[in-house]
């Protein structure tokens, strides 16, 4: 009897291991994930702020944007730019998809008159 009972807690102290060594996994992947959207974000930010400051050197954009701190960093754009990236987070309120149609339809409207 006391032989079945300490296989009985073997096995119980190898499912806690088990466990425990997998959440050390998912916890790993949890980071790797955030990471590579934080990137993808930063990279974006990067991106997008550059073409909107070289839009608006060419004319095809407001002059605001053309503006470049000493440092090299086109502010304006890059405020504009994570401003609409913060678009995406409309979905978590009730009112999101209403208002995603609502910027879908005025998107549309405006390629209609250019």
């Amino acid at each position: 009897m006391a032989l079945q009972d300490a296989a009985a807690d073997a096995m119980d102290l190898l499912r806690v291991l088990k466990q425990r060594v997998f959440l050390h996994v998912v916890g790993g992947l949890n980071v790797v994930i955030f990471v590579s959207v934080l990137s993808i974000g930063v990279s974006a930010v990067y991106g997008g702020s550059r073409t909107l400051t070289a839009l608006a050197q060419q004319g095809y954009a407001p002059q605001i944007f053309t503006y470049i701190d000493p440092s090299g960093r086109p502010l304006w754009s890059v405020a504009i730019i994570i401003a609409f990236g913060l678009l995406g987070y409309l979905n978590l309120t009730a009112s999101g998809p209403d208002i995603f149609d609502w910027l879908l339809a005025l998107s549309g409207l405006a390629a209609l008159f250019t």
